[in-house]
């Protein structure tokens, strides 16, 4: 594999980069790289969750709007579900 056009590196590897790589990112923020991203998703999904609960427990209060609030709960609570299942189910375990 003398020949082969890659570059070695005096301690026997290759200098390019794989395919791929990329530096760490960094956080603009100290307090965000202690705080894990599983975390901050979950307390969005929660707020969603707890939302679309408030909204549709409200829904009958609100003459005239029952049916949009309630909607709007249902959404507000597909969002929450859609959130954990979608977006964690690619982070978690990379």
């Amino acid at each position: 594999m003398r020949g082969c056009g890659i570059p070695r590196h005096p301690s026997g590897g290759s200098r390019r980069r794989p395919l791929g790589w990329a530096p760490a990112a960094r956080s603009p923020h100290p307090l965000l790289e202690e705080i894990p991203l599983n975390v901050v998703t979950f307390i969005i999904a929660m707020a969603f969750f707890l939302f679309g609960m408030l909204l549709m427990g409200y829904a009958p209060e609100l003459a005239g709007f029952e049916a949009i609030a309630f909607f709007g709960g249902i959404l507000s609570v597909a969002i929450a579900v859609a959130i954990p299942v979608n977006i964690l189910g690619r982070t978690d375990g990379v």
